[in-house]
């Protein structure tokens, strides 16, 4: 009754660990891939997946299009390193899913390369994976998109959890925050948002501070004050960004204006 559905962009180092994982949930998985140059829709390919060639125009778009070739109603949709564990498989397997406005929501358990990330930012992580695509879909947003809760939906957690293997280095991760930064920038840019020098200074500042202390992302070690820097450092791009397209549009509306 499950249908599996990922968006993929170069995911070889991972993908065959997830789709080895939710072939045992279902034969209907829906690969998305965006534009992999490596071995990507090879290994889709070993699992008998359902492959598109998707246009990028974000994720929302993308994630909506692989919800769409699902067979069944019912979509577990994840990330190429979402992994869920045996655990959550049998739990997925045992549902009823009788009530079509029910949404699931799945708890994460984040890992840098190895590493299980346990507090700071990463502390109670758990989103809507499971939908009924006949009553709902994913947000139409570029990034940061999120399933729609329709009035009168009911949520409903489940026990077990998948691993998300979220960054393979530190160099991984430093190159997703600079571009997730400068993704998000550009949406903000487009709802006329402000950037401000609390906003691009003073925020990381604590933000880092706050999930370094206060949420005991020290207990983590190295890896968790990697996690808080890299936290505070996703929102100084973000906002330094937007402060650069705010500048360059208001430039180009005052020569306008002179000429």
């Amino acid at each position: 009754m499950i249908s599996v559905v990922i968006i993929t962009k170069n995911e070889a180092h991972i993908l065959a660990k997830t789709l080895k994982a939710v072939s045992i949930l279902t034969s209907d998985i829906v690969i998305g891939d965006t534009g992999s140059t490596d071995n990507t829709i090879a290994i889709a390919q070993q699992f008998n997946a359902n492959i598109l060639n998707i246009t990028w125009q974000g994720f929302g778009h993308a994630k909506n299009a692989v919800v769409a070739a699902a067979k069944n109603n019912w979509v577990l949709t994840l990330d190429a390193d979402e992994v869920p564990t045996p655990a959550l498989i049998a739990e997925l397997k045992g549902l009823p899913l009788k009530n079509n406005k029910q949404l699931f929501i799945v708890k994460f358990k984040n890992y840098i390369g190895n590493k299980k990330l346990v507090y700071g930012d990463w502390t109670n992580v758990q989103k809507v994976r499971l939908f009924n695509k006949q009553f709902t879909r994913w947000e139409n947003k570029p990034i940061h998109e999120s399933v729609i809760r329709p009035s009168g939906f009911e949520t409903v957690t489940l026990k077990n959890n998948l691993n998300h293997y979220c960054h393979k280095d530190v160099i991984d991760y430093a190159t997703k925050m600079t571009y997730y930064g400068n993704e998000m920038a550009t949406r903000y840019h487009t709802e006329n948002k402000k950037a401000s020098f609390f906003k691009k200074f003073v925020y990381p500042f604590f933000l880092f501070l706050y999930n370094f202390i206060f949420r005991l992302g020290f207990l983590d070690g190295s890896i968790g004050f990697v996690a808080a820097y890299m936290s505070a450092f996703y929102v100084f791009i973000k906002y330094n960004r937007l402060q650069e397209l705010n500048n360059l549009k208001n430039k180009n509306k005052h020569e306008s204006t002179i000429n």
